[in-house]
């Protein structure tokens, strides 16, 4: 991929004429487009097995759990009740890549960039690939089944937050290894 063709258009370009831009469930709006490209294109067989779970499966029929979807991709399917958003904290990801997915229910996902972090709660644990922090919120997204979430290791996310009220949410969380890109 040369830089100098590397644009917001052939972004939306390259994710239009994807098999991405077919699934029935809609990326969000917060999603980096140009991290999403860079990393489909550096690792398709990764990002192929992602699309094929997450376009073929049934995920409100199916058991909680880890599925093995090949290579070091796997994805998790939990239910849960949401919880108050001053009971949570950040986290991030260093390895993985997070696509999640709120099956049923609702939820809000805080959204930060990393630069941002007041005190870090729990340091990061590499066996576990996360780390926990806390600060203010105010990029708060609202999570349901009509869309997914790609967050990359440079984005921080508070999930599992109540939208009203504390609600049973069913997720699917997806981990990609993360390829760095030298440009």
């Amino acid at each position: 991929m040369k830089e100098n063709l590397h644009t917001d258009q052939t972004d939306q370009e390259w994710f239009k004429n994807s098999e991405w831009s077919k699934l029935s469930i809609q990326p969000d709006q917060s999603i980096d487009l140009r991290k999403f490209v860079e990393q489909n294109i550096l690792n398709p067989k990764d990002w192929q097995a992602t699309f094929k779970f997450m376009s073929e499966s049934d995920f409100n029929n199916m058991n909680e759990g880890r599925y093995e979807l090949g290579g070091e991709v796997y994805a998790t399917i939990t239910d849960y009740n949401t919880k108050d958003v001053s009971v949570a904290d950040y986290e991030a990801h260093r390895k993985y890549i997070d696509i999640q997915y709120v099956a049923s229910g609702k939820e809000y996902i805080g959204l930060t960039s990393l630069e941002e972090i007041i005190s870090v709660v729990k340091p990061y644990d590499e066996a576990n690939d996360i780390e926990f922090f806390q600060k203010p919120d105010n990029n708060l997204l609202l999570a349901d089944p009509s869309r997914y979430f790609v967050f990359f290791p440079t984005d921080g996310h508070k999930p599992c937050l109540n939208v009203e009220s504390v609600d049973k949410v069913r997720k699917v969380v997806v981990k990609i290894p993360y390829i760095k890109y030298m440009n």
